[in-house]
Parts: C-alpha cells; sequence; structure tokens
C-alpha cells in the first residue's frame, strides 16, 4: 500500500508521469539460493511488490528492472505483462558504461589532472586507464565500455587500483562466503582448468541462467562481471567470451592463488592480499636464482591434498597456470599443458628458462626428455643465457621431490 501511495502521490504532485528503476532485482533470490523454503518466501512477497506497478499503470511511464541474472522460471514476474528483455540488445548495450568518446569528451580534465599527479603525458595515462578500466561488452561486436566506478574512484584518489574489485564487485553471499569465492570453490568441484577462462563460449541463454552454476561455471563468472563477450556468435550461436580488462584479470588471478596453493590471505577479501608474493617470483629469474625459485614452488604446494590423480593432475596445472600467469605482468612468459605435462618459458633481458614439470618421474629423465625433444631449439640463437628445468612432483610426498637445472651454454649442471 506504501508503494502503491508513493507512486501515486509522485503523479498528483507532479503532474508527470513516474519512472522506476528497481536495480538488483532478484537480489534475494540469490541470497536465498541455498535455502529453497526461505527462497519461495522471497518470491512470493517479490511477486506481491511487483504486482503495485500493474495496479498503477495510469501513473506510470515506464519501469527498469537491472540484475546480473535471469530467474524467469521462478515466476517474479508472473504478474506483470509487456516486459521487454534488453540484456543482449545492441541499442542497450553502453547504458552501464562510459565510451571512450564520452570518457575523452566529459573527462578530459579529471584525465589531465590524473596524468600531471602521475607524471605522465595525457595520452600514456589515457591508454593505462584503457587498459585498466575499458574493454565491457553486452552484445555481440557492441562498442566497450569503461567500468564508471573504477574510473570515479581513480580520479578521485589520484591512483588507478582495482577499485571495483575490491569495493563493488557483485556478492550476493554472506560476507563470509563472497561471490568470488563461491566462484573458486565451484572451480575445484567441477575440476575446472582455469586457463579455459581464455577460451570459453557460450549460448545467450547460457549465459542469462543462474540454475547450471553448479554445473557449469561460466555464466556465474560473466553474470557477476568477472568475463565480458569477447566476439562474435559462431556458427553453433555461442559468444566468446573472456576477461575484460587487466583490473579484473589481475584480480582474479590473485584471489584464486590461496586455492591451488598453500599461500594464505592476510587480510580481508576487500584488501585480496595473500602471502603469495608474485615479485620474489620475478627476481629470482630476472637474478637467475633458481634454486630459491624452485625452493618456492616446493613450499607452496608442499602437502596440498587431492583425492586421486585426475584432482591433482588439474590442481598443478591451475597452480602452475597462475604463476606463470602472474609472472607475465613482468616478464614474458608462455604456458603449455599437454598429457599430463607441464612445461613453460620465462624470458627476461638476461636469460631464458625452460621448465618442464612431471609427476612421479625423476628430474633427470625429465631433463634428458627436454634434451632429446630439442626444447631449446627455438631459442638457440638468442644471446641470452638458457636454462633447462626439469622437475619432479612427487605425488606421495605431496611435493617438488626433486629437479635438475641445466645451462645450456657453459653445459653446467646442477642436480638437487
Amino acid at each position: 500500500i506504501r508503494f502503491l501511495n508513493v507512486i501515486r502521490q509522485a503523479k498528483e504532485k507532479s503532474g508527470r508521469e513516474v519512472v522506476i528503476l528497481v536495480e538488483g532485482y532478484e537480489m534475494p533470490i540469490l541470497a536465498t539460493i541455498d535455502n529453497p523454503e526461505l527462497q519461495e518466501q522471497m518470491r512470493q512477497t517479490l511477486n506481491e511488490f511487483y504486482s503495485v506497478i500493474i495496479n498503477c499503470e495510469e501513473y506510470i511511464h515506464f519501469v527498469l528492472f537491472t540484475g546480473i541474472t535471469k530467474i524467469g522460471d521462478l515466476n517474479v514476474f508472473s504478474t506483470l505483462n509487456d516486459l521487454n528483455e534488453i540484456t543482449f540488445d545492441p541499442k542497450f548495450a553502453t547504458l552501464c558504461g562510459i565510451t571512450e568518446n564520452e570518457l575523452h569528451q566529459f573527462f578530459k580534465p579529471y584525465i589531465q589532472e590524473l596524468a600531471e599527479y602521475m607524471h605522465l603525458s595525457y595520452n600514456k595515462m589515457a591508454a593505462q586507464l584503457k587498459k585498466q578500466y575499458d574493454g565491457y561488452h553486452f552484445a555481440a561486436n557492441s562498442e566497450s565500455v569503461y567500468n564508471p566506478y573504477s574510473l570515479r574512484a581513480a580520479f578521485y584518489n589520484k591512483k588507478p587500483d582495482n577499485y571495483w574489485f575490491k569495493f563493488r564487485a557483485p556478492n550476493f553471499l554472506t560476507e563470509s562466503t563472497t561471490t568470488p569465492t563461491l566462484l573458486a570453490k565451484l572451480c575445484k568441484q567441477q575440476r575446472f582448468l582455469l586457463e579455459d577462462l581464455y577460451n570459453c563460449s557460450r549460448t545467450e541463454n547460457q549465459l542469462k541462467e543462474i540454475n547450471s552454476y553448479q554445473s557449469d561455471v561460466i555464466p556465474l563468472f560473466y553474470q557477476c562481471g568477472y568475463l565480458t563477450i569477447k566476439g562474435a556468435k559462431d556458427e553453433y550461436g555461442r559468444l566468446l567470451l573472456g576477461f575484460p580488462n587487466e583490473e579484473v584479470e589481475r584480480s582474479m588471478l590473485d584471489f584464486f592463488v590461496p586455492f591451488y596453493s598453500n599461500a594464505k590471505n592476510t587480510t580481508n577479501f576487500k584488501e585480496n592480499k595473500t602471502d603469495f608474493e608474485i615479485e620474489k617470483f620475478v627476481k629470482d629469474v630476472r637474478q637467475a636464482r633458481m634454486d630459491a625459485f624452485m625452493t618456492r614452488i616446493s613450499t607452496l604446494l608442499a602437502g596440498i591434498t587431492y583425492e586421486n590423480e585426475h584432482d591433482l593432475e588439474v590442481h598443478l596445472r591451475n597452480f602452475f597456470f597462475l604463476l606463470f600467469k602472474l609472472m607475465g605482468y613482468y616478464v614474458d612468459t608462455e604456458y603449455h599443458t599437454s598429457d599430463g605435462c607441464i612445461d613453460a618459458v620465462v624470458k627476461t633481458h638476461q636469460y631464458i628458462y625452460i621448465f618442464e614439470f612431471k609427476s612421479d618421474r625423476s628430474a633427470q629423465t625429465v631433463l634428458d626428455q627436454m634434451i632429446e625433444n630439442h626444447y631449446a631449439d627455438p631459442w638457440m640463437s638468442d644471446p641470452r643465457k638458457k636454462f633447462l628445468i626439469g622437475a619432479n612432483f612427487h605425488t606421495e610426498l605431496q611435493g617438488i621431490g626433486e629437479y635438475v637445472i641445466k645451462e645450456l651454454e657453459n653445459e653446467n649442471e646442477q642436480c638437487l
């Protein structure tokens, strides 16, 4: 009754039809996702709430409902007619973000002020903002948009940072079970390979549904804003997905590390800090301290638990993927997997490192296979020093059992 009176009085006092915005229309449903009985109560309450709208059509100009997922099968809108879904409508693809033209037209003074504060040119500052906050697409072949919250925060704080992930990313669960935590746990349950976040596709209908998240985690990644549309539909009607920008990619990779290693969160979720310090790995490879590098890996993998061999393989692949992907922000890295084998190439200004990790094989055997298969051939003409590193993950000991480092130039070999 109060809602109805508010609508009626707004029309009568202003003489104009009312516009209603309902933000996060589905949040009461998502917040009770693990409690069907309470969820049904929420559904009935929402139904009653929205039924007011249909009884006030004479006072209303239009209503806009926003949310991150489709819950139509729960009949929340059963009392409403003539709803137009605009989720993937290209006409509205830039509605919730800031386009490139809008950024320079309306925010030029702020970009200039931030550039001066950071001692950068206007163009370099704009390029950094684009790399960190642009890249969201809400329809196939649509114009990309910037994250408005992160932009505003960067201008206000005079510092680009991962503001959206820390403070505004969707969180429809409790404070102790955040949405990223749910995603990480689902990835582990589904034995999901994190590298597939860079090469995944789904149909529009799949991306709108919430019910399949227990068996397919990708739609939830998309709905929460961690993935966005990267390409047009293929012949099967699927959209190519990927991380929108560096803010989201780096934040998600950092957040996943404790779930695949012994690194622990040292503070709360919003700070997104762990005792996994990627800069130490980077310093090791820059200074050719490979013993320290391998010791850090051994420490982070020591005592990991797994139920079967397949779980172990997925766990190791995800750990090494995170490690080398995060190192890639500072040094040139390549990462490959095939048939139980994990290999990577790390390149600094002075050194090239070629890694191979295998389970329950002697490190010397791994190294011999690397030499036999000419792993270093693509870089033999490169003047930098080159190292082959063969390592064994000992499943019984649950850690790196041994490793061999061979410098190709002077044939010095070190076995530990």
